[in-house]
């Protein structure tokens, strides 16, 4: 149910724009061959979830529309994640799990909310 309320907020927010105007990604990556992940997203709703297992995970995400949301999920040696949203609704989460854990997280804008979790195995 958790899930829910924010999949309805956003719906009600993005119900009247057209679906061109949505960036939807997904990113998984497992192994020791894990490679540094970036995103750029600047449609009216970006949406992007990451993935990392293995080797030393590093992500960057950047957005700016009305609504932006991100989750990144590492494991490894050492992880980094860098998150900067700007418009009128953003949501972001990063957990990580590691030797050495890094994450940055800007956000701009009416309504931001967010999440960092990092801890050693």
């Amino acid at each position: 149910m958790r899930l829910l309320l924010p999949a309805a907020l956003l719906v009600g927010v993005l119900g009247s724009q057209s679906a061109t105007a949505q960036s939807i990604q997904a990113y998984v990556q497992v192994g020791t061959g894990v490679q540094p992940i970036a995103v750029s997203q600047t449609s009216t709703g970006n949406f992007v979830g990451i993935i990392q297992i293995g080797g030393s995970p590093q992500a960057s995400v950047s957005q700016a529309g009305s609504v932006n949301a991100s989750g990144i999920g590492q494991a490894g040696s050492s992880t980094s994640a860098s998150v900067s949203q700007t418009g009128a609704f953003n949501l972001s989460a990063i957990g990580q799990v590691g030797g050495t854990n890094a994450a940055a997280l800007n956000q701009f804008g009416a309504i931001n909310q967010s999440f960092v979790s990092q801890s050693r195995p």
